[in-house]
């Protein structure tokens, strides 16, 4: 899964607005969503210490699956048998019209490793407070 995040917008609180690009052979999802730079950056460094254990779920989630949010993600990293086979899923929900409202979730097989340098290279991304953030495993 390939992925990648732009800051589209940052107020003067710190909040920003970005958007999250995730394509695969398959599929493709979009989707903008507001947060704070800290909270992103503690789901970075949870990837960055996934164990592939399987009560080890690092999980980034803004927005609310009910009805009254305007979106919805969720991004978490988790194994999914004993022996550590790992995945990162990427769940998305847009409301809108009929135009624009999307739902999208998926789950890719990763690698521990992987994870851990999806963590990593966030991380370093959110230091340096770049625009645009592109990860390809």
């Amino acid at each position: 899964m390939k992925l990648r995040i732009v800051k589209r917008w940052q107020d003067d609180d710190g909040m920003v607005e970005l958007e999250l690009h995730a394509e695969t052979r398959d599929y493709a999802t979009r989707s903008r969503f507001y947060t704070y730079p800290d909270r992103l950056m503690r789901f970075a460094h949870e990837l960055v210490d996934f164990s592939g254990a399987t009560a080890d779920r690092p999980c980034f989630e803004e927005g609310s699956q009910e009805g009254t949010s305007a979106y919805w993600i969720r991004l978490r990293a988790l194994a999914f048998d004993a022996r550590g086979h790992s995945l990162l899923q990427l769940s998305t929900v847009r409301r809108g019209d009929v135009l624009e409202r999307a739902a999208f979730d998926y789950s890719s097989e990763m690698e521990v490793a992987a994870i851990n340098r999806l963590g990593t290279t966030l991380v370093a991304w959110i230091e340096v407070g770049a625009d645009d953030f592109v990860y390809e495993p």
